[in-house]
C-alpha cells in the first residue's frame, strides 16, 4: 500500500510539473518536447515502483571479479598437452588395429594358409614419420582339411646323399608359400621385404 502511495504521488507531481510547463511554453513545437520528458518521467517512476516491489537487486547478477585466476597458465598448457596425447595414442591405437584387420584380411586371401594373427608396429617417435608402418608379423598355419589326421604334425626330416624327403619337399612348399606372401604383403605397403615376417605354425 505504501508503494502505490509513493506511486501516486509521484504522478500527480509530474502531471503538474508538465502543465505548468505548457503554460510557461508559448509554441506547440516546445510543448511536445515537454510532453515527451514528462511521458519518460513517468515510465521511470512506474519502473522505479515495480523494482522495489519486487526488491530487484541487479547487483546479484554480476559476477565477481576475482583478483587472481582459479588456473594458472602453466596448468592449462600441462592439461592441454596430456589432453593431446591420450588423443594422440588413441588415434595411433585406433590405426593400428584397422591397419592390423587389413592385413590379415589381405593375407586371407591366399587359399594355402590359415592366418592365425597379425603384428602391426607403427612409427610413435617425434617426427615427419609418425604413425608410418614400420613393420608387419604375419602368424599363418597349413589350412584344415577336415580331418585332424591330415593336419602336418613336427617330424624329424633326415636328408641322406641321393634320396629326396617327402616332408623335406612339403618343407620347401612351405617355404615358398611363406615367402610368396611375404612379398605379397611388402608389396601392398610398400615395405622393404625385411620389413614383413610370416611365422608359420603347426596350430
Amino acid at each position: 500500500m505504501e508503494i502505490l502511495s509513493r506511486l501516486v504521488e509521484s504522478l500527480v507531481v509530474i502531471v503538474m510539473l508538465a502543465v505548468f510547463l505548457e503554460l510557461l511554453l508559448p509554441t506547440s513545437t516546445m510543448q511536445n518536447y515537454v510532453k515527451m520528458v514528462m511521458g519518460l518521467l513517468v515510465v521511470i517512476a512506474v519502473l522505479q515502483v515495480l523494482f522495489d516491489f519486487f526488491h530487484a537487486d541487479f547487483n546479484l547478477y554480476v559476477p565477481e571479479i576475482s583478483a587472481e585466476p582459479s588456473i594458472t597458465l602453466e596448468q592449462i598448457q600441462v592439461n592441454a598437452k596430456e589432453l593431446s596425447e591420450e588423443y594422440k595414442d588413441k588415434a595411433v591405437e585406433d590405426y593400428r588395429q584397422g591397419v592390423k584387420k587389413q592385413v590379415m584380411a589381405l593375407a586371407s586371401l591366399n587359399q594355402e594358409v590359415e592366418v592365425l594373427d597379425a603384428g602391426v608396429e607403427l612409427d610413435t617417435s617425434e617426427g615427419k614419420n609418425f604413425g608410418q608402418l614400420q613393420f608387419i608379423q604375419l602368424t599363418v598355419a597349413e589350412k584344415s582339411r577336415g580331418n585332424d589326421s591330415n593336419k602336418v604334425k613336427p617330424v624329424e626330416i633326415k636328408v641322406q646323399t641321393g634320396e629326396r624327403s617327402t616332408a623335406h619337399e612339403q618343407d620347401i612348399e612351405r617355404q615358398q608359400t611363406v615367402n610368396k606372401l611375404a612379398k605379397t604383403v611388402a608389396d601392398f605397403y610398400n615395405l622393404p621385404d625385411d620389413k614383413v615376417k610370416v611365422i608359420y605354425s603347426g596350430k
